[in-house]
């Protein structure tokens, strides 16, 4: 005899697998490089697919990144005020070749390395400048993903503040972007990037 229990409880499992996985292909398939979600613990991309771990102990709000031209997408910002202005901008610029990570981190410093992050190649650019209102660092990381260079743009007062975002950056996971909401956990939200207004 048939158990109707057990084909009713099969069929709800694989209607919701089915379900599940459908969503997870609706949000692959409609992510933009601005597609992202973000809690007080990660920033996530849907696009790309990394998680960017954020300071728990500083107080930090949005930043929104401005525009830089045709081609470029501002995925992520944040700033804090602590001890100084800290400000982390995550770009995305459309590439025609890997080499234009290189050459864009190497603009405006000539201390520039190569290093390895969750596999990937990245190049990493440091430099300090004398200020009135003290030593501004900054710092900028930039890889070839997927026909863009993805570039993380740190420029912090605060040492204490950089050197922990600087070790987040370093410490970046990638993942298979049709996973991104799982990994962006319950308590994520979705980010709204904020658009440039008309005839900027």
């Amino acid at each position: 005899m048939i158990n109707t229990r057990a084909i009713i409880v099969f069929v709800i499992g694989v209607t919701a697998g089915a379900i599940s996985q459908s969503d997870s292909l609706t949000l692959q398939a409609a992510a933009t490089p601005e597609t992202g979600f973000v809690s007080r613990a990660n920033y996530t991309n849907a696009f790309f697919g990394f998680s960017l771990s954020l300071p728990q102990d500083a107080p930090i709000r949005d930043f929104n990144v401005p525009s830089r031209g045709a081609g470029a997408h501002a995925l992520f910002g944040l700033q804090s005020q602590t001890n100084g202005l800290t400000v982390l901008s995550v770009m995305a610029q459309e590439a025609l070749r890997p080499t234009e990570a290189k050459e864009l981190v190497s603009r405006d410093s000539a201390h520039i390395r190569k290093l390895h992050i969750a596999g990937k190649e990245f190049w990493r650019s440091e430099s300090q400048e004398k200020t009135k209102a003290g030593k501004l660092r900054s710092t900028n990381y930039a890889t070839a993903l997927n026909g863009y260079v993805l570039q993380f743009m740190l420029v912090s007062f605060d040492p204490k503040l950089a050197d922990e975002l600087e070790h987040d950056i370093e410490s970046i996971t990638f993942f298979d972007p049709a996973k991104a909401k799982e990994v962006a956990g319950p308590d994520s939200r979705p980010y709204i990037v904020a658009k440039p207004a008309v005839g900027k």
